[in-house]
């Protein structure tokens, strides 16, 4: 937390909920120091988030909003709540879902509820995806699709995280495709250091992607959003796949303007910018 404390020049402001009484004021004990940029709420979840909707909805605020979603809140949010939620705009979304431990979050108090099973079944999931989810790939790709279908966003992101018996994911959403990518390069950091713990679901060969993409021609703007929605790098995309390929003489490039050899202009900086615009696409065999 002494790191929102070096980014105060930001004006960042952190806000908790906790629930359950005695945990709350053991929270606000343990952030008495920091009250100056946190603010903590002792209120049931449901009631929580109608008022970030109402507030949200109603104010064309200009700042940017990060929200944290865990197993334990999906008993306290209705799925309408939660998709409201899901699309308010300036906002991004961290969803964490024990995917092939559904149970592990359920109420001792009450077996019939099952916060993650419930969230998941509301969500639109078939049932059968819950039971038999060796790998979570067919689970994941759905959850996928419903993210990006209830946020109205096509930059949707989950990421597994594995210890030795068990699986987990963590889901990011976000409607901004600059913030998108700089998820995208901070998580290649992170999986540079956690290799083991922390991947990326690579269900196809990149470079296969993109030729499959550049059947026919795409100019470098559409090369760069669906770079991110499909959770690549454009700098990956420049510098590993298409200079190789330009290299190869397989690629047919429009330019009108002259061009360095090995310069594609895939980046946000040219994204709706047509001053250095090119048309890309794979040789016809």
């Amino acid at each position: 937390i002494e790191d929102f404390r070096i980014k105060k020049e930001k004006n960042i402001k952190l806000y908790l909920n906790e629930k359950n009484q005695q945990f709350y004021k053991s929270l606000n004990s343990n952030l008495q120091n920091y009250n100056d940029f946190t603010t903590i709420y002792n209120m049931d979840g449901e009631n929580l988030l109608k008022q970030i909707n109402s507030f949200f909805k109603n104010n064309h605020s200009f700042t940017k909003n990060l929200f944290f979603i865990d197993p334990f809140g999906y008993t306290e949010y209705s799925t309408e709540t939660l998709k409201n939620i899901l699309q308010l705009n300036n906002f991004e979304y961290f969803i964490f879902i024990p995917t092939n431990h559904i149970y592990r979050f359920q109420d001792a108090d009450n077996l019939e509820n099952n916060g993650a099973e419930n969230f998941l079944l509301n969500l639109g999931i078939e049932k059968d995806l819950l039971k038999d989810n060796k790998s979570g790939v067919t689970l994941i790709k759905k959850l996928e699709m419903q993210f990006r279908e209830i946020s109205k966003s096509n930059f949707v992101y989950s990421y597994k995280i594995q210890n030795k018996q068990n699986f987990y994911h963590l889901f990011f959403i976000t409607k901004n495709i600059l913030g998108a990518e700089k998820f995208l390069a901070a998580k290649n950091k992170v999986k540079q250091k956690l290799e083991n713990q922390l991947n990326l679901f690579d269900i196809e060969d990149k470079e296969q992607k993109i030729k499959d993409y550049l059947k026919d021609f795409k100019s470098n703007i559409e090369i760069y959003q669906w770079c991110i929605e499909k959770g690549i790098l454009p700098s990956e995309i420049n510098k590993s796949i298409l200079a190789k390929l330009e290299k190869e003489n397989v690629l047919e490039i429009k330019s009108p303007h002259k061009r360095t050899k090995g310069s594609f202009y895939i980046n946000h900086d040219n994204y709706k910018n047509e001053t250095y615009k090119l048309s890309i696409k794979i040789k016809n065999e």
